[in-house]
């Protein structure tokens, strides 16, 4: 199999957007009006820095589903249908991110695989805060 596809090259890394987080939009993400009908609390440890400090963290922690959505839209600016209609990913969260923290997402396309009806896309996948650290590391694919 060929070493590239459609303008896509093994070991070509694609950035995607730094967000700086804010608890405002860890509580649009995790406290959204009417989550009390599902029984569940708006005022948590991803919303409320009491109920984060009860439970030992320094902080209210942003949670790991808004960090794998900012790579969910790099993957979709980078591959738009593609990713929509193939998409799969797997996620590890590996640090604690909070309001104040910028993060990065990234990926990185490791190489290709034969896939029915195209050509299979396999990428690993980081969330980095503005230490360096990752925080979220994972892997995607993708058909083109």
């Amino acid at each position: 199999m060929a070493d590239s596809t459609s303008g896509v090259k093994a070991g070509q890394e694609i950035l995607g957007k730094p967000f700086t987080m804010t608890l405002e939009k860890m509580c649009l993400f995790s406290a959204w009006p009417g989550m009390e009908r599902y029984g569940l609390d708006p005022v948590n440890h991803h919303t409320s820095v009491e109920v984060a400090r009860q439970l030992g963290r320094p902080a209210p922690i942003v949670p790991g589903l808004q960090l794998s959505s900012y790579i969910e839209e790099l993957l979709i600016q980078a591959f738009g249908t593609f990713w929509l209609t193939s998409g799969k990913l797997g996620v590890s969260y590996l640090g604690v991110v909070v309001a104040g923290d910028t993060v990065q997402p990234k990926a990185r396309v490791v190489g290709f695989f034969d896939e029915q009806g195209g050509t299979g896309v396999k990428l690993e996948v980081s969330v980095e805060n503005e230490r360096g650290s990752v925080v979220v590391a994972g892997t995607a694919s993708l058909v083109l």
